[in-house]
């Protein structure tokens, strides 16, 4: 029998600080829309062998996720790489959160990694027997293609959205997945909030008992769809998810569930590897003030106000510094076996098509649903779209620090991971 059990903690900071998200955004928190939350669900047959954690914070450093599995490993048991941190990618969160950087706020991280721990143990104290299921959702009218989502009809954009429920006695809890930049509130807002994820949970039926991971969603925002960028445009695309979900999850029709049942090894595993993605080449100091000239002439001569943003945010990086060579780096890949479904967690943006892929991928290799939750176990940027660098690039190839061959590299080390899993799991 699977047993799971769940707890919450505000994170919300209790100062004024810098916000994350923006280039184009300075100045300080004025106040909170809503609160900021560390969740978390722990997860094992006899007892509690992972924990995933979600917090509600732009992203999660790997110094940060290193001391804080060491800490939850240290006072629960669970093994340290049996400890998933995730972040939900707000955009109206705190700055400070990363090791290195000026603004880094130690005593905040501190105070995170803390409550985190301490969520962490209130989820232990409520473990109990559950019934996993896996229910596939696609919402439309949230999510569109954030570059080109004027040339598409988003309205007919279907987020992926499904739900991992575990129907208990004490009451359910619900791991929701969502695609999409929670980016609702612009660069003007200065309230703390979790954007999306806040105003979903507002609607949900036991959204106080929900954790929320983000997945392929570095191309995906709500830029085309949202009408505004304001508290009652959050709550319109809030509870448009949250209906969604309701209905879903009311009588859990078997028809469109998959049950833990349905599998003869019911038993959760996590399987961990690394991989070396190299650098991206850079630009000449020529090259970048020449394109930085380009895009100048493009946001004065362009009327349209959303292709406006994408050539300011293309300029964002090339006005960051010097577009130089980027070391290559040495990235965690966790894999979440819990028999109905299969995470596979990074810390890393994939782009909506790069995600389809390995997801399709991990689907036919192991023959079960499958999704991606991205900014895990740290965050080390984007992965390209494997397309040469031009000023006609989006802006996450901009932004990415890897070689146009990073995404293939990945995808090699996924299927030798899967080809793993899978010959032990047909060895039980």
């Amino acid at each position: 029998m699977m047993k799971a059990g769940y707890a919450r903690i505000d994170i919300t900071p209790e100062k004024s600080m810098k916000m994350a998200g923006y280039d184009r955004r300075s100045g300080r928190s004025a106040g909170v829309l809503d609160p900021l939350y560390v969740s978390v669900v722990v997860i094992g047959n006899e007892t509690p062998d992972i924990a995933v954690c979600s917090f509600d914070l732009l992203g999660v450093d790997m110094e940060f996720c290193s001391e804080f599995r060491q800490l939850v490993s240290n006072s629960t048991g669970i093994p340290e790489r049996h400890v998933i941190v995730c972040a939900t990618h707000t955009h109206s969160g705190p700055s400070g959160i990363y090791a290195g950087r000026v603004d880094y706020d130690r005593e905040y991280v501190k105070r995170l990694i803390s409550k985190g721990t301490t969520a962490v143990k209130y989820a232990v104290a409520d473990f109990s027997d559950a019934n996993i299921s896996y229910l596939p959702l696609k919402i439309k009218g949230i999510a569109s293609l954030r570059n080109t989502g004027r040339l598409h009809n988003s309205e007919s954009y279907g987020m992926d959205a499904g739900v991992v429920l575990f129907t208990r006695e004490k009451g359910p809890i619900r791991i929701c997945k969502f695609t999409c930049h929670p980016t609702v509130l612009n660069e003007q807002n200065m309230l703390y909030s979790r954007d999306l994820p806040g105003a979903a949970a507002r609607f949900m039926d036991g959204g106080e008992s929900t954790v929320f991971l983000n997945g392929p969603c570095a191309d995906l925002s709500t830029r085309f769809t949202r009408r505004g960028s304001n508290p009652q445009e959050l709550a319109r695309l809030g509870r448009l998810w949250a209906d969604a979900v309701n209905g879903l999850c009311k009588d859990i029709p078997g028809d469109k569930s998959v049950s833990v049942n349905e599998h003869s090894n019911n038993s959760i595993n996590v399987y961990n590897s690394k991989v070396y993605l190299p650098g991206r080449t850079g630009l000449s100091s020529k090259d970048r003030l020449n394109w930085m000239k380009e895009l100048e002439e493009r946001i004065i001569n362009t009327p349209d106000e959303e292709e406006k943003r994408e050539y300011l945010s293309r300029l964002a990086v090339l006005e960051r510094g010097e577009y130089t060579s980027c070391k290559g780096r040495e990235i965690n890949i966790d894999l979440v076996d819990l028999s109905c479904i299969v995470l596979l967690c990074l810390p890393v943006e994939l782009g909506s098509e790069t995600g389809a892929e390995f997801r399709l991928l991990m689907e036919n290799e192991l023959k079960r649903p499958a999704f991606i939750v991205c900014y895990a176990g740290g965050y080390e940027g984007y992965i390209p779209s494997g397309e040469p660098l031009t000023i006609e690039s989006s802006y996450e190839d901009f932004a990415s620090p890897y070689s146009r061959e990073a995404k293939s590299i990945l995808l090699n080390e996924l299927d030798k991971l899967l080809k793993y899993v899978k010959g032990k799991v047909e060895s039980v």
